[in-house]
């Protein structure tokens, strides 16, 4: 059933015109605030979402300091396009995004500042899409996925 919306000021101007009884209109104008009141405080429960970038880093080169300082943007682009260009293309919609009134107002000066600030024309014109405005962290893994049967096993027999 699709979900319509409604104010509760056009349903108590219905009952109204339909002449219900005060008593029963408040009821209903109760029950229908209740429910809005419950449907809104399920859509704040929902857990915000957000980025990591995950390095395969096998031998370990990439030492925790560093990995703490890190950040990126994830970015797409077409496959089979050398990604070494991507700071070019950048940079390239930055230019273009400076050369207008808005880009002369506050211009691009980073690659930050060009993810974030300049308008996606600009980006896709240069066949570029960033797929987060915010910088995400950065995570390195030894791409060997984790041994999770041996937990499992230890929790069954914990619960019998």
């Amino acid at each position: 059933m699709a979900k319509k919306s409604f104010k509760l000021e056009d349903v108590e101007f219905n009952c109204t015109k339909n002449k219900i009884e005060p008593e029963k209109q408040k009821a209903l104008l109760s029950d229908l605030q209740a429910m809005l009141d419950e449907e809104s405080a399920d859509k704040e429960i929902k857990n915000p979402k957000e980025y990591v970038i995950l390095l395969s880093d096998p031998e370990g080169i990439l030492s925790k300091e560093t990995l703490d300082r890190l950040v990126g943007w994830p970015i797409q682009i077409y496959e089979g396009e050398d990604p070494t260009k991507v700071t070019e293309k950048l940079s390239l919609a930055a230019a273009q995004y400076n050369d207008t009134r808005s880009g002369k107002k506050t211009p691009a000066t980073s690659i930050g500042d060009t993810i974030q600030g300049v308008t996606r024309k600009f980006l896709t014109e240069n066949e570029i899409w960033p797929k987060a405005k915010e910088p995400v962290r950065v995570l390195s893994t030894d791409n060997k996925l984790l041994d999770l049967s041996q937990d499992e096993e230890q929790n069954v027999s914990n619960e019998d």
